[in-house]
């Protein structure tokens, strides 16, 4: 990996759902230069281009097809529904965060056009709280942040007001087993490796027109991705997400991915709950991924996911529907105010990855049926 720094900078930004505009700013800077064009559609994705070389272009039969490489760029959090007189602030859940984790935990408010202050999300003292209600998770219907101001003027003098987004508050390490533990790592590992696959393949001309999208919306409802998939028209695309590890107490009857096994080409995913989706991916495109893992010496996992989705799950019925497959990097406690990953399957994800594209023909035959 070119630039490590570069994993904690983007770790370290407030990007919730739908309030990702200075992550956009910042992603429109580090990928303006290695692309031949960026642009951002209306909903607030990213993407940047690299045009296959002339002589791809312009072979017979429609030429070069597009790839288009997905990482999202929002997290989790939450939006202020109400300032109450006394200062302390209530909120609704934005994307998939477990209540049990709320309480006493720091968060980010991030008033618009001012630095973000802290707030604790507060909670009855366990000195006067009985023995039944110690075993009790608040919903957050019930919960609030106390950002330290005594009354709603104040909150509203600090450009509080309901709808201001709240997201964990940064925190960000590396233990010496290479293990980082940050908030939102998903989905900044996969964004990290999004910027520094643009990086490598600049440096070379494909065969292969590539795309690389930093999309929006995908915690809050995973429906960003439709609108770059229509911008690109991709015909075929590699989601990169996080993949929910299970080497820890109580989640190693689920499946069996670990951190520092490689990355993970996933095989099934369906979210039960809500929109009821998934994505079972192109048989052809996950072989590819596979045959170029084990040609590279590159070990990987096969992985299945119930009980969430990835922008995969959404993007693959653009136009007349796209090939997809979906790789993900090993990670611990998803959507808790810290999450852990292994460096080391960073760094194997994106040689997959980078190998995978370099070795992508002009045109590839994903067809169904055959």
């Amino acid at each position: 990996m070119n630039d490590i720094g570069l994993l904690r900078r983007l770790c370290e930004f407030s990007a919730l759902s739908g309030f990702e505009d200075q992550l956009i700013t910042f992603l429109v800077g580090e990928m303006t230069r290695y692309a031949d064009r960026v642009e951002v559609d209306g909903l607030g994705n990213v993407i940047a281009w690299l045009n296959a070389s002339p002589a791809d272009i312009n072979l017979p039969d429609g030429g070069a097809q597009t790839a288009m490489l997905i990482a999202h760029m929002d997290e989790i959090g939450f939006v202020v529904r109400k300032v109450q007189d006394d200062g302390l602030l209530r909120l609704w859940r934005v994307g998939g965060i477990p209540e049990k984790v709320m309480a006493g935990q720091l968060v980010a408010v991030c008033p618009e056009g001012r630095d973000r202050l802290p707030g604790v999300i507060g909670g009855r003292s366990h000195h006067v709280i009985g023995d039944e209600e110690k075993y009790v998770v608040d919903k957050v219907v019930d919960v609030f942040v106390d950002v330290g101001l005594r009354n709603a003027a104040e909150v509203c003098a600090a450009g509080i007001t309901v709808g201001t987004p709240v997201t964990w508050w940064p925190f960000y390490h590396v233990s010496s087993g290479r293990r980082v533990m940050s908030k939102a790592l998903d989905n900044r590992l996969a964004l990290y490796i999004l910027l520094e696959t643009l990086r490598a393949m600049s440096a070379r001309r494909p065969a292969t027109n590539l795309a690389f999208v930093a999309t929006v919306h995908e915690e809050w409802s995973a429906w960003g991705s439709i609108t770059g998939a229509n911008s690109v028209r991709p015909d075929l695309a590699v989601v990169l997400d996080v993949a929910i590890a299970s080497d820890m107490p109580g989640m190693d009857v689920l499946t069996e991915i670990k951190l520092d096994a490689g990355p993970v080409i996933s095989t099934y995913m369906f979210h039960p709950r809500g929109p009821h989706m998934g994505t079972v991916p192109n048989p052809k495109l996950r072989r590819r991924l596979l045959r170029t893992a084990e040609e590279a010496g590159i070990a990987c996992q096969l992985g299945t996911f119930y009980g969430g989705m990835t922008d995969s799950s959404t993007m693959q019925y653009s136009q007349q529907g796209v090939a997809v497959a979906d790789v993900g990097i090993p990670a611990r406690y998803t959507h808790y105010p810290v999450e852990v990953a292994s460096l080391t399957d960073v760094e194997a994800t994106a040689r997959l990855v980078e190998r995978f594209l370099t070795d992508l023909p002009a045109q590839l035959d994903l067809s169904r049926g055959s």
